[in-house]
């Protein structure tokens, strides 16, 4: 543990000399345990957890213990809601009934959330509730011509961060998506070499991979490509079909390879996104990328993280 948990020390030795309020050290322990539980450092947050447990004061007593609230809405409304637990093992499926579903307690932790709906892609988004959260999320569904065939659908809602900490609204928001299963293949990019080989010859053997020249299977994903060429396909196939697809940004390919629904389709890969940034993405050292593309779905939809309203103590109260 780091700074003023670095070594489990009790919180009044923590402070030395200094003389503080009761109410205050109560409010300074609990910045300190949430601190910890945003790290993932379990043994640090048992040991506030005790400690400011033993200041008895009254406006913790709840949020010790950790208790969260979720509220549901889906639109269209009347969607069937199921929620698991992740991480526990033979954790029950809850049957949440119809939306909208009205705030319930949890336990603190990361949930998959499926709504479904006839004639609807079904939608499979990822909640992290953190201790004494109250969380609203809201989920738009779509049907699958809006989808795409070969796309899986994501959710709007923050980029998860690492570590099981809680959410905040510092975190990068990414709204509906459409993402390709599958990464553009050797066939596909051909079509779009030969095309541009008709308006610029010198263009297309500029964006012929080096890879080109092996026996690749016609459905393999094309890699060795460069960033240029990977956004001036996406351009060309946009004109074809009429679908303004484009490379997806760094934090929605993220979002993308976290997501319980593209079921790793994405983890361990090493494809062009665009960069949050307005540079050009600089290709890692040795990496033969290759890439996938992603449409935008009509925005809507997130979650809401209602602020943690702490009570005042009550020499605060007389003060005032």
């Amino acid at each position: 543990m780091d700074g003023l948990n670095s070594d489990n020390m009790p919180f009044t030795t923590l402070l030395g000399d200094h003389e503080i309020p009761a109410a205050r050290q109560a409010d300074l322990l609990w910045e300190l345990l949430l601190e910890s539980e945003a790290q993932g450092d379990e043994e640090g947050a048992a040991h506030y957890v005790a400690q400011l447990a033993a200041q008895n004061d009254e406006r913790y007593v709840d949020l010790l213990e950790g208790t969260a609230t979720l509220e549901i809405y889906s639109d269209p409304v009347g969607a069937d809601a199921t929620l698991k637990r992740l991480g526990v093992k033979d954790a029950p499926l809850l049957q949440l009934g119809p939306t909208p579903v009205h705030p319930f307690d949890l336990e603190p932790g990361d949930y998959l959330l499926e709504i479904k709906a006839s004639g609807f892609v079904t939608a499979c988004r990822h909640v992290r509730l953190g201790r004494a959260a109250d969380l609203q999320v809201l989920v738009c569904l779509f049907t699958p011509q809006m989808l795409g065939a070969d796309h899986f659908y994501l959710p709007a809602g923050r980029l998860p961060l690492p570590g099981g900490a809680p959410e905040s609204d510092e975190q990068v928001f990414v709204d509906n998506l459409a993402v390709a299963r599958q990464p553009v293949t050797v066939c596909e990019f051909l079509r779009f070499l030969d095309d541009l080989a008709d308006e610029d010859p010198e263009r297309a053997m500029l964006y012929t991979p080096p890879t080109m020249g092996a026996a690749l299977a016609p459905s393999a994903p094309v890699t060795a490509i460069s960033y240029d060429a990977a956004v001036d396909f996406t351009s060309w196939l946009a004109r074809r079909t009429g679908v303004a697809c484009r490379l997806p940004n760094e934090a929605e390919w993220q979002k993308a390879a976290l997501a319980p629904v593209s079921k790793g389709l994405l983890q361990g890969k090493h494809e062009w996104a665009t960069p949050m940034s307005a540079k050009t993405p600089s290709k890692p050292r040795g990496e033969a990328l290759g890439f996938r593309l992603v449409h935008d779905l009509p925005p809507g939809g997130g979650e809401r993280l209602l602020e943690l309203q702490i009570p005042e103590s009550l020499d605060a109260q007389v003060a005032a």
